[in-house]
């Protein structure tokens, strides 16, 4: 009887055989549907098994001889004496994992014993019969052909598979092309990954982060393999990025030929060869990206849009008003921000041992703070400037960064520079000249609030006394007695100057 189960598996012809999913490697149901060897399915719960070999055995113990996956030839399983012994027979036979049992039929035996069809059934092992016209040689013959085809479909299959990786690695952007391709060649999720983060994988993935991270720690730094039932992973090492190792994972749903392990590594040595091509890349795009900045701070901003368009080719031009941005902060926490800036922002940077400067359109500020806010650093903004004046953006940067302390760690030159002069003193300093200054009125705090009044007024008398709810000549007494204190003349401009500090630095 031929089961429904023994359908033919059909065969691709199309040069992509990997696009394909009919193709399938040889197997069980390739020989039942040969009309030329008349094998006959008596029990055949998995025609998909591959065939890895041919062995012919009478052994009652073949399993020495066997390595698994071959297809056993026999006429008399060895002759077990018992109904028991063909059970154990099966058994072992079942334990080796072969593709199948064919059991020869002639005048020695004319049909293949009920206790070996009863034991097959029962350790769902494929049982042929061989009909006394086919002898085994005939069978060798055909399967041998039929690996050799495989064998041949499968160099075609990973010679094809090998020039779509490298005309992937070729792409603009190689990383994530190669391992969309090798998605779909091998049918499977593929990322890159270091052992704490994804770095990179197709938009059509569907994995947990966390198992794919989890199978990186597993394996160290070597490659290795997890077959299930239910799945195969594959964890490739594939060189290095920034300075952290990354593997290659791929994670299918199948078991995976062995031409597919040959494409996986092709495209481990391609994702190898283009981080390093990467890194290289990056390193001069960092190097173009400070110069273009060097040269917008000495005033040339003609060259300096040359060298920005060569550090970063797809990006639109800088707007005709730029904002420079320092930062301060541990040389570690600077670099880590300085690769987050150079990976989101096209800017011209600069690092140095203790700042980090960004030369940034204004409209892109909000965007950009919002990134650097995670970060253990302090920043600030300088006025926004016309591109042949940054040098003065980066100046009024470094005034605003002065102001910036653990509880307010992001300034901007605007925000200071609302105190005029007072921006340009460091603030402790401003607070000692100012104390000395008004000392002589420590005891006197009525003339310190007249003083202000009269500042804050322009020297209005009329406008201190009614702010002051004092007469106009006691407002004037009072003003004459600190003139004499902090011997100055309120008539001179200089001396306001620095009645207005002091109060100022004060508040």
């Amino acid at each position: 009887m031929v089961l429904d189960a023994c359908a033919p598996q059909l065969k691709c012809t199309n040069f992509q055989l990997y696009l394909c999913k009919t193709y399938s490697m040889a197997c069980i149901s390739d020989l039942l549907h040969q009309p030329s060897i008349e094998l006959v399915p008596l029990w055949c719960p998995n025609p998909s098994a591959s065939i890895r070999w041919v062995a012919v055995t009478e052994h009652l113990d073949p399993t020495p001889f066997l390595e698994g996956g071959e297809l056993v030839l026999t006429t008399s399983c060895g002759n077990p004496s018992s109904p028991g012994a063909w059970a154990e027979y099966v058994s072992r036979l079942q334990t080796r994992q072969v593709s199948a049992l064919a059991f020869g039929i002639g005048p020695w035996q004319r049909k293949v014993p009920r206790a070996l069809l009863a034991a097959a059934r029962q350790a769902e092992l494929n049982l042929i019969e061989v009909p006394e016209q086919t002898n085994f040689v005939r069978i060798s013959r055909l399967v041998a052909d039929l690996l050799q085809e495989e064998a041949e479909a499968e160099e075609r299959l990973l010679g094809r598979a090998q020039q779509d990786l490298i005309g992937a690695a070729c792409s603009s952007t190689p990383i994530k092309s190669i391992l969309t391709k090798l998605g779909d060649i091998v049918r499977a999720d593929c990322a890159l990954t270091t052992g704490e983060r994804i770095i990179a994988s197709p938009p059509t993935a569907s994995f947990q982060a966390d198992e794919l991270l989890a199978a990186v720690k597993r394996c160290g730094s070597v490659a290795s393999s997890e077959i299930t039932p239910l799945q195969t992973l594959i964890v490739l090492p594939a060189g290095s990025l920034h300075a952290s190792s990354t593997f290659l994972v791929v994670k299918a749903a199948h078991a995976l030929p062995q031409w597919t392990r040959k494409a996986i590594s092709t495209a481990g040595l391609l994702l190898q060869t283009a981080q390093a091509s990467q890194e290289k890349l990056a390193a001069t795009r960092l190097a173009l990206s400070r110069r273009s900045l060097e040269l917008f701070l000495a005033g040339d901003p003609h060259t300096a849009r040359e060298i920005y368009a060569l550090a970063y080719p797809h990006s639109k031009p800088l707007d005709s008003k730029l904002t420079v941005v320092a930062v301060k902060g541990s040389r570690l926490q600077l670099e880590r921000v300085h690769k987050r800036v150079e990976n989101s922002f096209a800017a011209p940077t600069r690092l140095t041992e203790d700042r980090l400067h960004i030369l940034i359109s204004p409209s892109a500020l909000p965007l950009l703070l919002s990134h650097l806010q995670d970060h253990d650093i302090m920043t600030a903004v300088g006025s926004p400037k016309r591109q042949q004046d940054v040098s003065r953006s980066l100046a009024t940067a470094e005034i605003a960064l002065k102001k910036a302390t653990a509880k307010r760690p992001q300034v901007s030159w605007e925000e200071v520079s609302g105190n005029s002069i007072m921006a340009l003193v460091d603030e402790a300093d401003a607070v000692c000249w100012a104390q000395d200054f008004l000392d002589p009125l420590r005891s006197q705090p009525q003339l310190r609030t007249i003083l202000s009044a009269f500042i804050g007024a322009n020297g209005n008398i009329a406008q201190v006394s009614q702010e002051t709810s004092l007469h106009r000549n006691t407002v004037r007494m009072k003003l004459e007695q600190a003139q004499r204190l902090l011997h100055i003349n309120l008539d001179d401009p200089a001396a306001r100057v620095q009645v207005w500090f002091s109060l100022r630095a004060l508040e």
